[in-house]
């Protein structure tokens, strides 16, 4: 017998196999499309969206910035974004000896950022007549601070920047003779990551 096409299905029908009989033959499509299109007529964009009310077709995008409030982060860029949700990343290191000398303390920075709320403690007051002062630099900018007389801490104002691999140096400079010695000091700030 040579091989031919079935020539005699009806429209709807399609070749299917036959396995009790071992042969092909024509056989209705029994898979019925349940799909009845569905009952949504229009769409409309919802708080955090742009695009307005879409009937048939359209395009809903995220609006640029999606703020905080909504689940998003404020900003259209990383470093804004980072600005944004961590307003403070605390950062510092400390020194646990007894120093009546100058000293420093340094942290290499492993990313760029920026240095801001500078604090300096020490355990025990110069005494009278007596400070540290304290600068902190490395960066765009030069902060400090001053600990004197009954004082143990101090804060600098303002913001430096720093580039990865800089060495954030926080020197202690001692003013007065016969200093008292810090008994332990240390230094943490907020660095915000770009």
């Amino acid at each position: 017998d040579g091989v031919s096409l079935l020539r005699t299905c009806a429209d709807g029908q399609l070749l299917k196999w036959t396995a009790s009989t071992s042969s092909w033959g024509c056989a209705a499509d029994t898979y019925t499309d349940t799909n009845s299109g569905g009952t949504v007529t229009s769409i409309t964009a919802g708080t955090g969206l742009s695009g307005g009310t879409i009937i048939g077709s359209g395009t809903i995008s995220l609006d640029a910035p999606v703020s905080v409030a909504n689940g998003g982060t404020g900003a259209t860029t990383a470093s804004g974004a980072r600005a944004n949700l961590i307003n403070c990343l605390p950062i510092g290191s400390s020194d646990g000896e007894d120093q009546n000398n100058d000293f420093e303390l340094v942290w290499p920075v492993p990313v760029a950022g920026s240095l801001s709320q500078f604090r300096v403690a020490v355990g025990r007051a110069p005494g009278s007549g007596k400070s540290w002062s304290v600068t902190v630099s490395g960066g765009s900018a030069n902060l400090s601070c001053t600990i004197s007389g009954t004082a143990t801490s101090c804060t600098a104002t303002g913001t430096a920047a720093f580039s990865a691999g800089n060495l954030l140096t926080v020197q202690f400079t001692k003013s007065g003779g016969g200093i008292s010695s810090t008994k332990g000091s240390g230094w943490s700030a907020c660095f915000i990551p770009d």
